[in-house]
């Protein structure tokens, strides 16, 4: 097996209504997720309308299962998009980007290195990017980069331990297969030896007689 490669999560077989629903949530999720902001009240908090953008990230369930890097990128451009085009402007906004984080570990933990690499690079530089641009204050911008560091790094752990955990079931799967050959190969051996003996030793007392 290669050195960069993890093996896959289980496939499901999709037929064309599971695919025409994953496209059509794909389609949708821009719009569900930007209408919270863009239809917020000034005076009222925040955190209801972001909490709302990042469910509607539901939408893009099946879009993550089959292609999670065009799902993290459109997640990605939505979240950075929704500071600027909220009314009410506050470190809530950046909530979204925990639905980012989670699509992230899944990444990490179903897809190449070489894959997971891209999409932890694409993720940080689009976080530091909208919290440098959108966030005011020093002690802010402290906070708020270090709780989005702090949660990109545990998707990333979480997502390694869930590829490491999936390689070693693999690897015991194959051993067990292995044994089991192995074991069958004996029990044919086996009764080829006693059918042989069994063979020769008649054929032996046929001669003595």
């Amino acid at each position: 097996m290669d050195a960069t490669s993890i093996p896959p999560p289980p496939q499901r077989a999709y037929g064309t209504h599971r695919t025409v629903l994953t496209w059509i949530g794909a389609v949708l999720y821009p719009f569900m997720a930007l209408l919270p902001a863009v239809s917020a009240d000034e005076r009222a908090p925040g955190i209801l309308p972001a909490c709302g953008s990042a469910l509607a990230t539901v939408l893009l369930v099946g879009l993550i299962r089959r292609r999670p890097m065009t799902a993290l990128v459109m997640m990605l451009l939505v979240s950075a998009l929704l500071p600027p085009a909220a009314k009410y402007h506050g470190p809530v906004w950046f909530v979204p980007f925990v639905a980012v984080d989670v699509t992230l570990g899944y990444v990490v933990g179903t897809r190449t290195l070489r894959s997971s690499a891209v999409a932890v690079c694409l993720t940080f530089l689009t976080q530091c990017l909208t919290i440098l641009g959108f966030t005011h204050g020093p002690d802010n911008l402290v906070v708020i980069g270090t709780i989005a560091l702090l949660a990109l790094v545990t998707a990333c752990v979480v997502g390694l331990l869930g590829s490491e955990r999936r390689r070693h079931a693999t690897e015991l799967r194959s051993h067990e297969v292995a044994e089991a050959i192995t074991a069958e190969r004996l029990r044919i051996a086996r009764e080829l030896h006693d059918q042989v003996a069994h063979s020769i030793g008649i054929i032996a007392i046929q001669a003595g007689v």
